[in-house]
């Protein structure tokens, strides 16, 4: 049973057909090689000789030595797991490396936080449908243009690793400046992510030798930075330039305002410009399908002389599987539910009658969840279609200025340490701020003014007290009660609530288990 690739299903499958799949994807000679023993403990010891070396010549701070370097014992094999894309006809399977806790998760996050600023200055870079409906917004086409949409074959095992580690110390120059000690870093941390990626299935032990392993953290920024470099290449010797070229990752959308020979001419020299990167695409004269925006030429493409009409896209395949009432969740993340979609829907759907139809259909999934009318009524009500504006750019001015100061930063020889995610803020009805620091899951409510104080971090239950309003009540009495408290803690700690593990959470996993078959013990009785 594992999780599917899109939506929240769960995909039981029979256990045979999984490991023939798995087996059949890691018997491609070019991609994997079968190892006789697992070298996890010998990369660990190799990835922190490197890290030493590298240490000694003074370019790593004292934090970011601690964070990289990892303990023989405390490493574990990397996991080879498969989800099934059961939206693609015939049933297709996504490989993903768990890097977990791996001899190479640490470098891979350091590496991916230092690359990452470089992705954003890309010309076709789109962070998501957000990005992409703002730039929809701010473009108009010919009324005769063609839509494209160009999806990269596998993009991940057919990078070369070579010229992927090439693509980002050429890439990490251009924005950073003539650094060789950092290219150093770059150049020999990707190497050992590349090369070392090792990794269990069905009990043996394979190692990875073309592409890049999904999973690794430094994976999508790399994948970035090799089609950046390999589109504009492409597109600069184009005698015919497309009006249009974005790209999410291994998707692409392109609107081409010339001939459509000269569409298929352009696309057919695209998929000879590389000998393992291979491109499939679809094209109309009236819409396209691009991440979950149903692009089109509608009512306000009409009316405004060339700006698409948007719309959000369902795959056949969402089952719609929201929250459910009744699960052990807090009233705000219920209330998110509602809202989160619904303003999901306000953002991507241009057209008011469309928009007033799918939260007619969102009202019903909600009702089939256990979500009263009322409360769910009431919430939408704040959301009407006179709200919507176009989605807010990314803030440019200020990641630039990020990149810049991280660039003064590299050349005065003041790395610091940079693998820690910045924590996601958002601001709840009560005016509190809510942090998530790492994605799982975790709320942490903070005040504006100060954001040192020490956390407390407690799985959320209903059937439990509320800890929160427990500590703001009796922080007082606590600290008489124990003089060190106020030493330890300071002032009052943010509370912070985890999710308890679902279903889902027990019965999947990226380990493939065992299986062990017990024979039925009879008693046999002698008349």
């Amino acid at each position: 049973m594992k999780k599917a690739d899109k939506g929240s299903m769960i995909v039981v499958e029979d256990r045979r057909v999984y490991v023939e799949n798995g087996l059949g994807h890691v018997d491609d000679a070019r991609t994997y090689e079968r190892l006789d023993n697992d070298p996890t403990p010998a990369i660990t010891s190799r990835i922190n000789r490197a890290i030493s070396i590298i240490n000694e010549h003074g370019l790593l701070d004292r934090d970011t030595l601690r964070h990289l370097i990892k303990t023989p014992s405390r490493v574990r094999t990397q996991q080879l797991y498969f989800l099934s894309k059961v939206h693609k006809n015939p049933v297709a399977y996504r490989p993903i490396v768990s890097g977990s806790s791996g001899p190479t998760e640490a470098i891979s996050q350091y590496i991916d936080h230092l690359l990452k600023p470089i992705v954003l200055e890309q010309n076709s870079y789109i962070r998501d449908s957000g990005d992409f409906i703002r730039t929809l917004e701010s473009t108009r086409i010919e009324p005769d243009a063609t839509l494209v949409t160009i999806d990269v074959t596998s993009l991940y095992t057919n990078i070369p690793q070579d010229e992927g580690i090439r693509a980002c110390v050429d890439m990490l120059g251009r924005h950073y400046g003539h650094d060789p000690a950092l290219a150093r870093i770059v150049e020999v941390f990707l190497h050992h992510i590349l090369a070392d990626n090792v990794f269990a299935f069905d009990g043996k032990i394979y190692r990875q030798r073309f592409g890049v392993a999904m999973g690794t953290r430094v994976a999508p920024t790399l994948a970035n930075l090799f089609m950046a470099r390999l589109e504009d290449r492409f597109i600069e010797g184009e005698p015919i330039k497309p009006r249009l070229w974005k790209r999410f990752i291994d998707d692409i959308f392109v609107v081409w305002e010339d001939t459509d020979a000269h569409l298929d001419a352009m696309l057919a020299r695209l998929d000879r410009t590389h000998p393992t990167i291979k491109f499939t695409h679809a094209k109309s004269d009236t819409e396209a399908i691009f991440l979950n925006v149903h692009a089109y030429k509608g009512d306000r493409f009409r009316a405004t002389g060339g700006i698409l009409d948007t719309k959000t896209h369902f795959k056949q395949t969402n089952r719609f599987q929201y929250l459910d009432y009744a699960s052990c969740h807090t009233a705000a993340t219920k209330r998110a539910v509602v809202t989160g979609e619904a303003n999901r829907f306000l953002r991507s759907t241009s057209d008011p009658i469309e928009y007033d139809r799918i939260l007619t259909d969102h009202r019903r999934r909600l009702a089939r969840r256990g979500y009263p009318s009322r409360q769910t009524d009431s919430l939408l009500a704040r959301l009407p279609h006179t709200r919507r504006t176009p989605p807010a750019a990314a803030v440019v001015g200020a990641t630039r200025e990020g990149c810049e100061t991280r660039r003064l930063r590299q050349r005065d020889g003041q790395r610091r340490e940079q693998t820690r995610p910045k924590r996601k803020r958002k601001r709840n009805r009560a005016g509190v701020v809510v942090v998530d620091g790492d994605g799982d899951g975790a709320d942490v409510h903070e005040d504006d003014e100060d954001e040192n104080r020490s956390i407390l971090v407690t799985t959320h239950s209903p059937w439990f007290p509320d800890t929160g309003e427990i500590v703001r009540t009796e922080w007082q009495t606590m600290l008489s009660q124990d003089a060190g408290l106020r030493h330890t803690l300071g002032r009052e700690p943010t509370i912070a609530y985890k999710r308890a593990k679902n279903i889902r959470d027990h019965i999947t996993s990226a380990r493939l288990k065992d299986v062990t078959v017990e024979t039925e013990k009879t008693d046999v009785y002698d008349d």
